[in-house]
């Protein structure tokens, strides 16, 4: 179970992070924090209806919203852009594979209650993206086109990576570190296996966002088992090698 930290406060200025996922391509924390916020306000801006009252209109509603992102996207810096394209494509790569929708229950006072709040969330977003501009370091961006990388990729980077992070004891048997290392070993392998490609800066991109969102999450842990560590590793492993196996057929 676990509980998010309020957006605004997620644009943490970060002025050198030797050792976030991704620095060799010079991203940073802020660039992670960045595609978060965008993230959000892209899945909040064009998440449909689900069963709304009859005769409401949710995107004219929000067309005001709409015309203020694009009116942003279009004014932001290169680098901006590139991390909103990267967080575009990873809202709608969401969208068409979890097909999320807000529930508005055929009432209007639901319909209205959610336009609202992505009123909020554009609005927000958009201030912290301001706000991030005046105090913290320039984003950063490597030099070639967003559309050459895979949102699929990333989806499936996430979740490998996101595999051996383990925020809460797993077991009172043995030390966490000891459990995951095979694992993470693993991961790493994989890793160095991209140097060279363009899913190098896919996976670069994928790592930071895991860990900046495990960074800004408050977990909540249940009692801690003695199940043995050799068990938990080998359960952890065997996943690892399914998510690389996965990742390697969308290589292809």
């Amino acid at each position: 179970m676990k509980m998010g930290i309020p957006l605004l406060a997620l644009l943490i200025p970060c002025a050198a992070c030797s050792s976030w996922p991704g620095s060799e391509f010079g991203f940073s924390q802020n660039d992670a924090a960045f595609r978060f916020t965008a993230r959000q306000m892209y899945s909040s801006l064009r998440k449909p209806s689900c069963d709304a009252p009859k005769g409401f209109d949710r995107a004219a509603k929000l067309k005001p919203e709409h015309e203020a992102v694009q009116a942003y996207e279009q004014r932001a810096p290169s680098a901006s852009k590139f991390h909103l394209a990267i967080a575009s494509a990873d809202a709608d790569f969401e969208q068409k594979t979890k097909s999320g929708c807000w529930n508005d229950s055929g009432e209007l006072v639901w319909a209205e209650k959610h336009v609202e709040m992505t009123r909020e969330d554009v609005r927000g977003s958009l201030m912290a993206f301001d706000e991030q501009a005046k105090s913290a370091p320039p984003l950063n961006a490597p030099a070639f086109a967003p559309d050459g990388l895979s949102a699929a990729f990333r989806a499936d980077a996430r979740r490998l990576t996101a595999t051996t992070y383990a925020p809460c004891t797993l077991t009172e048997a043995g030390s966490n570190d000891a459990i995951l290392a095979p694992a993470r070993q693993a991961v790493d392998d994989f890793k160095r296996s991209l140097s060279g490609t363009p899913y190098a800066v896919d996976f670069a991109i994928a790592a930071a966002d895991t860990e900046y969102e495990m960074a800004s999450t408050i977990f909540e842990c249940a009692e801690t088992g003695t199940e043995e560590p050799a068990k938990i590793s080998q359960r952890v492993m065997a996943q690892v090698k399914r998510q690389v196996v996965k990742l390697k057929r969308l290589m292809r």
